[in-house]
């Protein structure tokens, strides 16, 4: 009887405290915020792909592809240099290291959550389900599938598309054929592909629509930093 009575009191001294004093101004002086940092969402909505394969009702497996183009680079270095304190030069430097990266290797961080299979890892030597690029319907064979662990800075890039069921998987594909020329030159459709024995899923990517989008987030960084576009 005296808990519950103690309860309703505390209860009631909430509600009258709320009447006195505005929300916004109580949580801020005894629940500090903190302060809030680029998110990069727009890099969530232009370069992370997601695709669902069902066999009539029931889910077979689960695709989430994060194409790590430069800006996707770009936003990863700014995140992690703010998170640790870094230098303008020191983060220069790293972005300098990243965007090569993409000079020799077009690469993806896939989340795969494949259902009822008897070899469910991408990196199996006989996977049931096995990634492949297509550019502008030119098919490409990746050259290294590493199961890894995410980075906080690429899991915030996921968003709520993370989760325990799913392998984080980085696939990597040449940049390059072998008379030295860049695939994505010229190229207008990035299609990443996922195929098993009976079935086959795809996401893909408008380089044209993204290229509007990066030269005119290039112009609030101060240069073109994309070669993808022939900037």
């Amino acid at each position: 009887m005296i808990r519950n009575f103690t309860w309703f009191l505390s209860l009631s001294f909430i509600v009258m405290l709320s009447g006195c004093v505005p929300y916004h101004k109580l949580s801020r002086s005894e629940f500090p915020q903190g302060t809030n940092l680029e998110t990069h969402y727009e890099i969530t909505e232009n370069f992370v792909k997601s695709q669902r394969v069902f066999e009539q009702f029931t889910t077979l497996a689960n695709f989430d592809a994060m194409w790590l183009s430069d800006q996707t680079r770009i936003a990863y270095v700014d995140m992690y240099c703010k998170k640790r304190g870094k230098s303008s030069e020191a983060q220069g430097t790293m972005l300098e290291r990243q965007l090569e990266e993409n000079r020799h290797w077009i690469s993806f961080y896939v989340l795969a959550d494949v259902r009822d299979v008897f070899n469910g890892a991408m990196n199996d030597k006989t996977p049931d389900w096995t990634p492949y690029l297509e550019l502008d319907g030119e098919k490409i064979e990746p050259v290294s599938i590493k199961e890894i662990e995410l980075e906080p800075e690429y899991i915030n890039l996921f968003g709520n598309r993370l989760n325990s069921f799913k392998t984080s998987y980085l696939v990597s594909f040449p940049a390059q054929d072998q008379a030295g020329k860049f695939y994505l030159e010229g190229c207008k459709i990035v299609k990443l592909v996922f195929s098993s024995v009976d079935k086959l899923c795809s996401v893909e990517w408008n380089l044209e629509q993204i290229g509007k989008a990066s030269k005119s987030g290039n112009k609030k960084i101060g240069k073109e930093i994309d070669f993808y576009w022939g900037a």
